[in-house]
């Protein structure tokens, strides 16, 4: 629990800021959120329910694209249990191997030639890579992140009732990355929040 609660809510709250960032860079993706929130709620102040999770499919898209641009942990760890052939070399059993997050999150070869373009409609339009593992951001098969759900859950009702109340404007490509396990803004988030 301590793991999933400190993990949890350090990516969570980074994804958050970086979409809210995003979101004040791109006008029409964040007037295209609002409208979908508009659609499910109208006027309404109502918390979100369970089932409106489902139907918030802008916003799936929105966090997904975010996750896949900005990574919060760019890189992972696994130990190699078993010989691996690849293309031009073997990766030996017993040693430890890194795998670049960031690199394959936006590698055209995987996403496309516009891998390098916040394109949320990729997640609506099935332009996605034939591998399920090429959104490696919550870790691959049985190391897989045992919150991602959660985490998805509590990032949607924040921006829900964040995106109400406030529009935002930024520049996301201002922002410089440092590494502190995870990515944190070296500079802090150039972002400005007014009420909508």
């Amino acid at each position: 629990m301590n793991n999933i609660m400190f993990a949890g809510s350090q990516s969570s709250s980074a994804v958050l800021a970086y979409t809210l960032l995003i979101l004040g860079t791109y006008p029409r993706i964040l007037e295209k959120c609002q409208q979908e929130i508009r659609d499910i709620f109208g006027e309404s102040d109502r918390d979100v329910e369970k089932e409106d999770l489902t139907n918030l499919k802008y916003i799936d898209a929105v966090l997904k694209e975010t996750i896949r641009q900005c990574p919060v942990a760019p890189f992972t760890g696994r130990l190699i249990t078993e010989d691996i052939q690849l293309k031009n070399t073997v990766l030996r059993k017993g040693y430890p191997c890194a795998i670049l997050l960031y690199g394959i999150l936006n590698n055209p070869a995987i996403w496309g030639k516009d891998a390098s373009e916040f394109i949320p409609e990729r997640w609506l339009e099935g332009r996605l890579p034939e591998n399920s593992n090429a959104l490696g951001a919550f870790g691959f098969g049985r190391r897989n992140c045992v919150a991602k759900v959660y985490a998805f859950t509590t990032m949607k009702v924040s921006l829900v009732h964040i995106l109400r109340r406030y529009k935002m404007t930024g520049n996301f490509f201002n922002m410089k990355l440092k590494n502190q396990v995870i990515n944190k803004p070296a500079g802090g988030h150039e972002i400005s929040i007014e009420f909508a």
